[in-house]
């Protein structure tokens, strides 16, 4: 498969890069020629590394959507759309989120809560953590996002939602299932800036206070007040979406990612330790 070939080669290209060279290597990657030609020019890269680029761009323009499903382009494998938005992964300039179904919603996982008694078991429960754990922990962040975080991070519900800073996370979680429910998955993939100067400053990206090695691999962070229609209406919301009828463990199997690396084990975690208490 060329286009899972060419992306593997592209990893390995961006792993040996330093990250001075991000800036040089993302032009060159969103189909500029003459950005290519200079960092060839400069010997950023020496000429194997030209010509993969080349074919690259080469093959990147031949991609072409095989459909489209509510205005959303339709990629043939997920491997075409990673080509596409790769160029949008060299810095933490956008969020990412992947659905191995793309009819799922955005909804956080406390607003799903149906029961009225659930919605407050499940608050005392959160709360209750957070409270042993300002106990526990000296200098534990007040700001309220960010304790929401550490609270989703370890499995209690709340009203954020996970995302990434990479898309090859993203792209992992939307193939990692073994049930293919849909016949479609997508990647959100939403413009970080200022968003108060836009007019949606309500909407809040939460990185977490807490140093943990899972949330650290996966580049994990939270959005607050999500609102796909109001990112889409200033163009910094979209969610392209792949074919799922090949099977998905194969993007999981050759990515250099791996569920090992993502998910480390976290023996000693105290935190964990104390969630278990409360879940």
């Amino acid at each position: 498969m060329l286009a899972e070939k060419l992306y593997k080669s592209l990893q390995n290209l961006k792993s040996r890069s330093a990250d001075s060279l991000k800036d040089e290597l993302r032009s060159a990657l969103s189909g500029d020629p003459g950005a290519l030609s200079l960092i060839y020019a400069k010997r950023i890269i020496n000429l194997e590394e030209y010509n993969i680029l080349q074919n690259l761009n080469s093959y990147k323009k031949q991609i072409r959507p095989v459909d489209y499903s509510d205005g959303r382009p339709v990629y043939q494998s997920i491997y075409d759309l990673l080509l596409v938005y790769d160029h949008r992964d060299l810095r933490k300039d956008y969020l990412f989120r992947g659905h191995s179904n793309a009819s799922w919603g955005y909804t956080p996982s406390e607003a799903r809560i149906k029961s009225f008694l659930e919605i407050e078991s499940n608050k005392s429960k959160r709360n209750s953590f957070l409270h042993h754990l300002s106990k526990s922990i000296s200098n534990l962040t007040k700001d309220y996002w960010e304790l929401l975080s550490i609270a989703q991070h370890y499995s209690f519900k709340t009203m954020l939602l996970d995302f990434s800073y990479s898309l090859q996370v993203a792209a992992f979680f939307a193939t990692k299932s073994q049930n293919i429910e849909s016949d479609l998955g997508c990647v959100i993939i939403i413009g970080k800036t200022d968003f108060q100067s836009l007019g949606i400053g309500e909407l809040k990206v939460v990185d977490s206070p807490i140093n943990n090695k899972r949330l650290e691999r996966q580049e994990g962070c939270f959005l607050a007040r999500f609102s796909p229609e109001l990112l889409g209406q200033k163009g910094l919301f979209e969610a392209p979406c792949f074919l799922n009828k090949s099977n998905p463990q194969i993007y999981k199997k050759n990515l250099l990612l791996s569920e090992e690396y993502l998910f480390p084990e976290e023996k000693n975690d105290q935190i964990r330790k104390i969630a278990s208490q409360y879940l």
